[in-house]
C-alpha cells in the first residue's frame, strides 16, 4: 500500500497537482488530518510494509454531510482510495450521494489493497499474492518436520504449534482450513516434484484474515 501512495503521490506531483494525504480514512478527515505530500516524503515509502497513512475501516454512510464539508473546505478536486471491500463499498456510497452533494463531483478511483481479495470485479489485489507467497514459505519451512513425522500419523511439534498460533488449530472440530494446511504438508511430503502446484492447491482454501 505504501508503494501504491507513493506512486500515485509522485504521479500528482509530476502533472502539477498536490497530492494531499488522509491519514486514518474518513476518520482522520473528520478530524482534518490532512497534510500535503511531497517527493522527498513519499521517497523511502517503497520498501516499507503496511500502510504509512494508518488504515480504518469506518464508511461516510452516516456522516457524508460533514464529509461533504470537508472535500469543500480542504479544496479536494479528486479521490484516490486504496483499500479493500470497506473502500469500494465507501466509493459507492460516494458516488450515490452525488445526487444531493455537490462536492462529490470529482474523480474518483479505488485501487483495490487487501490480503482477502475479496473486492467485488477485481481478479487479485495489492497484497494478496504477497500474503499467498508468505504462506507458501511457510509451508516450506515446516514442510522437513512435517514428513519426517508422518510415519507416526503426527506432523510434528512446530507445525502444530505454528498452525494453532496461526488461528487454525488441527483439534479444532470441522475446521477446512486446519485441513488444508495439513494437506498441503502431506502432500510436500509425498511429491517433492509437484511441491509448488500442491502447495497453492491447498493454500487456496485457507482463508487469510483481512487487514
Amino acid at each position: 500500500m505504501n508503494a501504491a501512495t507513493r506512486t500515485a503521490a509522485r504521479y500528482c506531483l509530476a502533472h502539477g497537482h498536490t497530492p494531499l494525504a488522509i491519514q486514518n480514512g474518513f476518520t482522520g478527515l473528520l478530524d482534518d488530518a490532512i497534510y500535503s505530500l511531497t517527493w522527498l516524503k513519499v521517497d523511502s515509502w517503497m520498501t516499507r510494509g503496511g500502510s504509512e497513512l494508518g488504515t480504518n475501516r469506518a464508511t461516510p454512510d452516516e456522516d457524508l454531510g460533514d464529509i461533504a464539508s470537508k472535500f469543500q473546505m480542504h479544496g479536494i478536486d479528486g479521490l484516490f482510495l486504496i483499500g479493500g471491500f470497506e473502500a469500494f463499498t465507501s466509493l459507492k456510497s460516494l458516488e450515490e450521494a452525488r445526487k444531493h452533494y455537490p462536492q462529490f463531483h470529482i474523480p474518483m478511483v479505488h485501487l483495490p489493497a487487501t490480503l482477502s481479495n475479496n473486492v467485488p470485479v477485481t481478479e487479485f489485489s495489492i497484497g494478496s499474492d504477497t500474503s499467498l507467497n508468505a504462506l507458501v514459505e511457510a509451508c516450506d519451512a515446516i514442510k522437513q518436520s512435517a514428513s519426517s513425522s508422518l510415519c507416526s500419523g503426527d506432523p510434528g511439534w512446530n507445525v502444530r504449534i505454528s498452525s494453532d498460533y496461526g488461528g487454525i488449530g488441527r483439534e479444532c472440530p470441522d475446521n477446512p482450513r486446519a485441513d488444508a494446511l495439513y494437506s498441503c504438508l502431506d502432500r510436500q511430503a509425498q511429491s517433492s516434484s509437484t511441491l509448488r502446484r500442491m502447495e497453492l492447491t491447498s493454500i487456496g482454501y485457507v482463508q487469510i484474515s483481512s487487514s
